[in-house]
């Protein structure tokens, strides 16, 4: 994986020929101390993400798994892989970083 310090959040997969296969972006919800705030915040970066890549892939998730603090959806199709997966943090400030990953394992 390549880090850039110019753009911290996007960071570049590529495999042991040095050829490009994917990357990954961080998106973090706002940080708000009001809960239910943050959680409208948070549904609708969900449902972007997640309706983003139905679209992409034109078929539903091939796997999911979700709890109150972390999840994951996955979709494969013709050799890519998308997932997009979240983390919530807990402290005063609730936030969510939600990682996008983008993978053509094709391009082996």
């Amino acid at each position: 994986m390549i880090t850039s310090l110019s753009e911290p959040n996007l960071a570049i997969f590529v495999n042991s020929n040095n050829k490009i296969i994917g990357f990954r972006k961080i998106t973090e919800t706002k940080k708000r101390f009001n809960d239910m705030v943050y959680n409208h915040d948070f549904d609708i970066q969900h449902s972007y993400l997640y309706n983003k890549y139905k679209e992409a892939f034109q078929i539903l998730p091939t796997s999911s798994f979700i709890n109150k603090r972390d999840g994951v959806y996955k979709w494969e199709k013709d050799g890519k892989i998308g997932i997009v997966h979240w983390v919530k943090h807990y402290s005063v400030i609730s936030y969510t970083e939600f990682y996008e990953d983008l993978i053509d394992e094709s391009l082996q």
